[in-house]
């Protein structure tokens, strides 16, 4: 179980994150929802170790979390310049000598003989995911992980993270669209002004989702009344 407890977060004494209190079970996915700007990357830098816990406890099974107790895919990852994709997935495997690259790369199909830099955004996304399941952690956090993924790549995704939460991770995924995640969620946790929400299970997706949609579209649709 990962435990956040009363995690608060401050940027120039400006709060980012309030009192963050849930815990998170394995063998489920979770999503954590919320417009951009609302704390997601932030929740998420904290709990992987980018960002220094300011205030509250993080635990993982009762223990203190380590960053080696986590897999993080950042929104836009990040790789060193001249790396072809196999040199960047060797890098994990030290870790993890058992992983089959040619294998898996069955899977995602990437020229991973070429340089990175020649990649499009949508086959750096599949190579950083490739690299975090070679890490094998128990802990993955993955921030907009649909992004720039095709529509095949999106559904093959998906059935993965349920895949991998069958075998025992627990699976925390961000994004702002409702859609993305109550197609692979057990669980939701919105995330506004730097606080979570009371959570939403899938037996009420559905319904949650057409109130969610409609209070938006509303919202919005007023401050464009008032601004024209």
């Amino acid at each position: 179980m990962l435990e956040l407890k009363n995690l608060t977060f401050n940027y120039d004494k400006v709060p980012v994150l309030e009192d963050i209190s849930v815990q998170l079970n394995v063998g489920k996915v979770y999503g954590i929802l919320g417009p951009n700007g609302a704390g997601k990357t932030t929740l998420f830098e904290v709990i992987a170790g980018r960002q220094s816990l300011q205030d509250g406890v993080l635990n993982y099974q009762g223990e203190s979390i380590s960053i080696h107790d986590i897999g993080y895919l950042e929104t836009v990852p990040y790789f060193y310049p001249r790396m072809t994709g196999a040199e960047y997935l060797q890098l994990h495997q030290v870790r993890n000598p058992d992983f089959k690259i040619d294998e898996w790369n069955e899977i995602f199909n990437l020229p991973l003989y070429q340089l990175v830099d020649s990649y499009s955004s949508g086959m750096k996304k599949k190579l950083a995911i490739m690299g975090m399941i070679c890490l094998d952690r128990p802990i993955m956090l993955l921030d907009e992980p649909f992004n720039n993924l095709d529509l095949e790549a999106n559904q093959f995704v998906a059935q993965l993270l349920r895949l991998l939460a069958d075998k025992g991770k627990i699976i925390v995924l961000s994004s702002h669209f409702v859609e993305v995640l109550t197609t692979v969620c057990d669980t939701i946790y919105p995330l506004q002004n730097g606080q979570l929400g009371e959570p939403i299970e899938r037996s009420n997706f559905e319904q949650w989702k057409e109130k969610y949609r409609k209070s938006e579209v509303e919202e919005a649709i007023n401050l464009a009344d008032k601004l024209l």
